[in-house]
């Protein structure tokens, strides 16, 4: 059957799926176009848009170095010193010029203090103790963890890390919380029973 002048003029509906109804820019019909078919060809321009990927953020600031009082918080710097300077021994000093070995060997020291004492927090709440921003980096290093889990099984277990640890540093910051309250109350009392004014008013 031959077309008519009617359905010459009509335009065929182009389906195109929800998902990718945005990235649909532009339609044009090609009239001229023989394609042995009672439909006439169309031509579409589509604009995919690509997963955004983020890019590592370069640490900077003071570390902890007051956790090294500690001494378990001391002894495990030690340790990660001890075996990155032991891989460090191993290199063929011949083939390693003085910039290289530098570059190494403050690496090895960067990385040790990260892994133990951390950064300087610098919106840090008075009222948190230093146990609870152990518990916050401990959370946070999860969480980087998960961005960087490439599989299903990977993602599931640090979820269900990262969750249990979410879950100490609410009840850690609760207890900070009311612990700091109840020194302030129990300053103000001792404050007023001294008759010191300039502390009741701080």
């Amino acid at each position: 059957m031959g077309l008519t002048e009617d359905t010459k003029n009509q335009i065929d509906p182009k389906a195109i799926s929800k998902r990718w109804r945005s990235s649909l820019q532009d339609v044009r019909n090609k009239k001229g176009a023989g394609i042995a078919s009672d439909h006439q060809l169309f031509v579409a321009k589509i604009q995919l848009k690509l997963l955004s990927t983020k890019r590592p953020v370069a640490k900077s600031g003071k570390f902890n170095v007051k956790l090294l009082k500690d001494p378990k918080v001391l002894q495990d710097y030690q340790i990660s010193l001890q075996n990155k300077f032991r891989v460090l021994q191993n290199l063929n000093d011949s083939d390693t010029d003085v910039n290289t070995a530098w570059e190494l060997t403050r690496d090895s020291i960067i990385k040790s203090c990260e892994n133990t004492v951390g950064y300087l927090q610098l919106n840090r709440k008075k009222w948190m103790s230093e146990e609870t921003w152990q518990k916050v980096n401990h959370r946070r290093k999860l969480k980087q963890n998960g961005l960087n889990a490439t599989t299903r099984q990977q993602k599931k277990l640090v979820k269900d890390q990262f969750s249990t640890a979410d879950k100490v540093v609410k009840k850690n910051c609760k207890q900070d919380k009311r612990n700091y309250v109840e020194q302030l109350a129990q300053d103000a009392k001792n404050a007023r029973n001294k008759g010191d004014t300039k502390t009741l008013k701080t």
